[in-house]
């Protein structure tokens, strides 16, 4: 058992190794722009490619310490495009 805090650094959850972590694709006008890694419904963070999602994912399955922070945290810059 462990905590998770997302991303954005301002949530922390429990996390039990039971909860189901999933992706959502975020789209905007039909372009692929990143991909959203849930846990039960709750955000934990964003990446730019499916393959950052699965990796992250090894991670916390890995993590043996009690608290994990996912990777890719924002300093307050925006990209803009």
């Amino acid at each position: 058992m462990s905590h998770i805090i997302n991303q954005e650094r301002d949530q922390i959850y429990l996390f039990t190794g039971n909860e189901p972590l999933y992706t959502t694709v975020i789209i905007y006008e039909d372009t692929v722009i990143g991909f959203n890694l849930l846990m039960s419904g709750k955000a934990l963070g964003t990446f730019d490619s499916l393959q950052e999602v699965v990796e992250e994912v090894n991670r916390i399955f890995n993590n043996k310490d009690e608290i994990y922070a996912i990777s890719g945290y924002s300093n307050g810059e925006f990209a803009t495009w």
